[in-house]
């Protein structure tokens, strides 16, 4: 049991993310997934700040939309646990003032109050201490300052992304990794997440849900996107060379029907949080 449960942490975590699987991953669900969310974080962050420091920046949609909304002067530091992201992001996002940093959130490598902000896209929920990251971005704020973050909400407000799970229980019955649960969609209960904001010395707690509806043209862009952009790909190649594309023309298909209900639309909802030093 410990084995196949420590796979599943491992599968989900942000580490994992490797290979190709960043080009997929911003390829296929970045334009329907994330974007919606990274224009609507960057919009929350003052446009008069002089610093800020972006956590799990991923490929680099957030860092695009900062770069665009503050002032020229304002230092922008984006950073990754994951190279493989980080060097996508680079080649991504150009612009001279962004410093990109391989960087662990809970353990930043950054003098007290540095950061006017401090701001995560969908990245908190791969944290394994998630209160030593949340003291540690207490920490880098200036006083006044702000620590905004988004995660996704449950499954059952994401059913274009539930589907994978009932397709993956279906082909594999026990055997199927609940990585949707145990990672992207695990952190959304609002009550711990203003705990643990509190505990880490954080005030003027603010947490809301955030409704967002995506689109795309084929069906294939989604299927494709969760398998070959995420650590499940990899976990189905155990079951043999076929297994990867057997999921993704089932999840094809599941996503087809659903057109009877969400048409070409990925109707979304996340949790963002605002707190302040």
């Amino acid at each position: 049991m410990c084995i196949f449960m420590c796979k599943l942490r491992v599968m989900s975590s942000a580490s994992a993310y490797t290979g190709n699987i960043p080009q997929n991953y911003e390829e296929y669900l970045g334009p329907v997934l994330f974007e919606p969310y990274a224009e609507d974080l960057a919009a929350r962050v003052p446009p008069g700040i002089t610093s800020l420091l972006e956590l799990a920046c991923g490929t680099g949609r957030v860092t695009h939309h900062l770069d665009q909304r503050l002032g020229k002067d304002a230092r922008i530091v984006a950073s990754d646990l994951n190279q493989d992201m980080l060097k996508l992001a680079r080649s991504i996002v150009y612009s001279p003032r962004v410093e990109w940093m391989e960087v662990n959130a809970q353990e930043l490598p950054f003098a007290s109050a540095s950061f006017d902000v401090v701001l995560c896209q969908f990245g908190v929920m791969f944290f394994t201490d998630k209160l030593k990251a949340f003291r540690e971005a207490y920490r880098v704020l200036r006083r006044g300052g702000r620590f905004l973050f988004n995660t996704w909400d449950g499954l059952g407000a994401n059913p274009r992304a539930a589907i994978i799970l009932q397709v993956m229980q279906e082909e594999l019955g026990a055997g199927a990794p609940d990585f949707l649960r145990t990672g992207p969609y695990s952190f959304h209960d609002e009550s711990v997440i203003a705990l643990l904001l509190e505990e880490a010395g954080f005030a003027q707690i603010r947490i809301e849900k955030v409704a967002r509806t995506g689109t795309y043209t084929d069906p294939q862009q989604i299927a494709a996107g969760f398998v070959e952009g995420s650590p499940l790909g990899a976990y189905l190649d155990r079951y043999g060379p076929q297994m990867r594309g057997r999921i993704i023309q089932r999840l094809r298909e599941a996503l087809k029907a659903q057109e009877t209900t969400y048409g070409t639309s990925v109707p979304m909802r996340a949790i963002v949080a605002e707190a302040q030093k």
